[in-house]
């Protein structure tokens, strides 16, 4: 499992995933397999990421590791073809809606909006439509959660989305983008004492349309030395 942030802040869109990855076991408890897994892949035009069964996500994400893409609707046809091939293979599964429910993906690209450059962001949650993508508007948030009640998460994107209004209305840009990138290591933090799915520790992309930079293993404690 992961728990996924993202803040698109209309210059930038920030996005942090932790780094654990976990057993489920036959009675649905969680081991904890290592905390050194890179969940954020990073395509031709942007990343693509994703929490929930790593069967479901590596097979979309390999796909579209280092490969451009020309409509955001191939990566909802190849999102929609796993379901659908997951389904058929553990169709006897007590846990296949459950798998299906929890497993989720965003990803960015590029394009032109009324003349200028903009960073698009796209998600598939079943919860909020099971044959579409979603778009994430400017300044607007999202948490992908690891093992979190729906109205925990629903707290921890209420919550960035405040630090996120504030910041952008309050100070500099650049100083606004620290302060939200600050917020997002820790609320990773916050939720890994909640849930034995998500690491204290995460890995932090910046991205303006097709250039991505990506922090490694960032937690509340080295947060101040990196920049947002």
């Amino acid at each position: 499992m992961t728990c996924i942030l993202v803040a698109h802040l209309g210059e930038h869109v920030i996005l942090a995933a932790d780094k654990r990855a976990v057993q489920i076991n036959s009675d649905g408890s969680r081991t904890v397999l290592t905390d050194d897994v890179q969940k954020i892949v990073e395509t031709g035009v942007g990343v693509i990421a994703g929490a929930g069964i790593v069967e479901m996500l590596d097979q979309v994400k390999s796909k579209f590791n280092g490969k451009s893409f020309n409509d955001s609707g191939q990566v909802l046809e190849s999102i929609l073809q796993v379901r659908k091939e997951y389904s058929e293979r553990y169709s006897g599964s007590a846990r296949l809606d459950k798998d299906l429910s929890e497993t989720s993906w965003v990803f960015t690209y590029p394009a032109t909006e009324q003349g200028r450059a903009v960073t698009r962001v796209r998600f598939y949650h079943q919860s909020v439509s099971a044959d579409h993508l979603v778009v994430l508007d400017e300044n607007g948030v999202l948490c992908l959660p690891g093992g979190l009640s729906s109205m925990e998460a629903q707290a921890v994107q209420v919550s960035l989305q405040e630090v996120v209004r504030t910041s952008l209305c309050s100070l500099p840009y650049k100083q606004a983008a620290q302060a939200i990138f600050s917020h997002m290591v820790q609320l990773i933090s916050d939720v890994a004492d909640m849930s034995v799915s998500v690491s204290s520790a995460c890995d932090v992309a910046l991205i303006s349309g097709s250039s991505v930079e990506v922090e490694i293993g960032i937690s509340e404690y080295t947060r101040e030395q990196h920049m947002a």
